[in-house]
């Protein structure tokens, strides 16, 4: 990581040249979600936009990833499109790799409501709890945890 900022900063590109690429990746990657998901729903970027306050164009734009979509915009698209915010986000990291995702609401509000717990103890206690609904191969690993 650290050879690449000195390799992007003699070739003149402060801040990292391959991070700017990497993102413009993600940009498109979210935007083509956001198409799929506008299509499965039937609607033209024109209602899109529309309901969301921006232009056909700009919709275009978002789903090419000529654009960055704001968060702000995204929660507005999920609301219009009636889907979790969290399908119209990546689930692979870089490599391929899968990206952790909750998307069950039980599941979110259970890790919302452990997160909150004051102390690591009590949080242990929570996951021990909720081990031993789990499969046997599923406890043995919330236990070690």
């Amino acid at each position: 990581m650290i050879a690449q900022r000195v390799e992007d900063a003699a070739a003149g590109r402060p801040g990292g040249g391959r991070m700017k690429d990497r993102l413009a990746g993600r940009d498109a990657e979210i935007g083509a979600l956001v198409r799929r998901a506008r299509v499965t729903r039937g609607l033209s970027q024109e209602k899109l936009g529309g309901e969301i306050g921006v232009t056909f164009q700009q919709i275009q734009k978002y789903e090419r990833g000529a654009n960055r979509i704001a968060v702000s915009t995204l929660l507005d698209i999920a609301r219009v499109l009636d889907l979790p915010v969290v399908s119209l986000l990546p689930t692979q990291d870089e490599s391929g790799d899968p990206l952790p995702v909750i998307t069950d609401p039980y599941a979110l509000r259970a890790a919302e409501l452990v997160a909150a717990l004051p102390s690591s103890s009590q949080r242990a206690a929570v996951v021990k709890m909720l081990a031993t609904f789990s499969p046997s191969s599923e406890r043995e690993g919330a236990q070690a945890a």
